[in-house]
């Protein structure tokens, strides 16, 4: 059965290259990275155990309406390498079928992909949907951001905690800062600025957030669609209580794929809310 399959798969080729030759000069037509990734995820979605020739005929090319290039199709391999990286997907569907070209969406596969949020698995479609969001996202954060992103892919779950800790403190520092700088009255700022410049992250946050608490209903509707406690406060506070578990380590860290993975979700958001702050902050003055 399993060499039936194969004989097929390669009479489809032959008949893919010769679709291939009919497509030349049509690059106007080449379907994007982003559209072969939305046609590859709702094929696994529907069909969580399949063959990479399947994939092709069945999932992909009745939505281009064509065979899929040479070029195409690599990026299918790629996207499917991410994939499988991300432990979205695995090769190898039962004991006699356990190889390449055989595929199965895993447990943890199942779980992302009929999730919602901000798509940890894929690297560009995270950073493409942070940036659709979140307006002048710093250059470092975003640095941080993707060290944590490509770590998480390669199962490096401590480097990954620990980049995006990073990630988030930048962020925090920004937005310290941008509060500060907004305050009206300069003795007031000044002394706000002794207690938070040069201060260990934990003390510099304790005093920002002292004087911001005060102030919270000068936002007006700044804060309208993230609650501060919710969306920033908490989550600085967990990342930072995760990294100081694996940089302060008195014993082997337990941190999951999965308890990565929500971090780096949540951070999405949370990142969102803090450049928020920043852009009001940026254009207008507080009372203290």
């Amino acid at each position: 059965m399993f060499r039936v399959t194969m004989s097929a798969s390669r009479s489809s080729r032959v008949k893919h290259s010769a679709a291939e030759r009919q497509n030349v000069g049509r690059s106007s037509e080449m379907a994007s990275k982003e559209q072969l990734k939305t046609f590859l995820l709702d094929y696994l979605r529907r069909v969580p155990q399949t063959q990479f020739e399947s994939v092709l005929q069945q999932g992909i090319e009745p939505k281009v309406g064509r065979a899929l290039t040479s070029t195409e199709v690599h990026v299918v391999l790629q996207l499917i390498h991410e994939l499988i990286a991300s432990h979205v997907l695995m090769p190898g569907i039962d004991r006699g079928n356990s190889k390449w070209p055989w595929l199965s969406v895993t447990d943890h596969g199942c779980e992302v992909l009929k999730g919602t949020g901000a798509p940890v698995y894929d690297y560009d479609g995270y950073l493409k949907d942070l940036r659709s969001r979140v307006k002048g996202l710093d250059e470092i954060v975003e640095c941080y951001l993707r060290e944590s992103l490509r770590a998480y892919q390669s199962n490096l779950y401590l480097a990954s905690m620990v980049m995006l800790a990073c990630a988030s403190e930048r962020a925090i520092l920004l937005l310290i800062d941008t509060y500060v700088s907004s305050i009206a009255d300069a003795t007031n700022r000044q002394k706000l600025e002794s207690r938070v410049k040069k201060r260990d992250i934990s003390v510099a946050y304790e005093n920002f957030k002292a004087s911001f608490d005060s102030t919270k209903g000068q936002l007006g509707t700044a804060l309208a669609a993230h609650d501060f406690d919710m969306h920033v406060d908490s989550i600085f506070t967990f990342i930072r209580v995760l990294r100081n578990s694996v940089v302060h380590a008195k014993g082997l860290p337990q941190l999951t794929t999965a308890v990565v993975y929500a971090n780096l979700q949540q951070f999405s958001y949370y990142v969102e809310a803090v450049f928020a702050l920043i852009e009001h902050y940026s254009s207008h003055s507080t009372t203290v």
